[in-house]
């Protein structure tokens, strides 16, 4: 019996997975050449710690890894695949001023939002996909 729990699991899990790979494109292969705001990264600490769920972690991150942000967040944006423009995309680049935005999303949950400027890639948000979590 526990067998098949494991392997309705399996499957939910691979359902889940196959749905992001479908939803991103390509991974962000220059991740070490991107430059973080403070602010994104003061973010990425804020909502690392306050996401919970009845007092539980969403996010399982080692905590000596929230003393250096970057380290974590920049290995999280290599794993992470752009994310295909939709409607709200289009209303984030109207309300800043038309720059060119990319959106990165992992599987663990995380999007980053690049802004591309002066031959420059910036990491202006990171923040969780779902936006309860935020």
């Amino acid at each position: 019996m526990s067998g098949e729990k494991v392997s309705k699991e399996q499957e939910k899990l691979e359902r889940a997975r196959n749905r992001w790979l479908k939803n991103t494109k390509a991974l962000c292969s220059n991740a070490e050449k991107i430059y973080f705001t403070t602010h994104a990264l003061t973010q990425f600490v804020e909502r690392s710690l306050k996401n919970t769920y009845r007092n539980t972690p969403l996010v399982e991150i080692p905590s000596e890894l929230l003393t250096r942000p970057a380290v974590l967040a920049r290995n999280i944006l290599a794993a992470s695949r752009e994310e295909k423009s939709n409607g709200h995309h289009v209303k984030r680049i109207i309300k800043h001023g038309f720059v060119e935005t990319s959106y990165f999303v992992s599987l663990c949950g995380w999007r980053f939002v690049i802004v591309k400027e002066n031959n420059a890639e910036r990491v202006v948000t990171i923040e969780r996909v779902k936006p309860e979590e935020n």
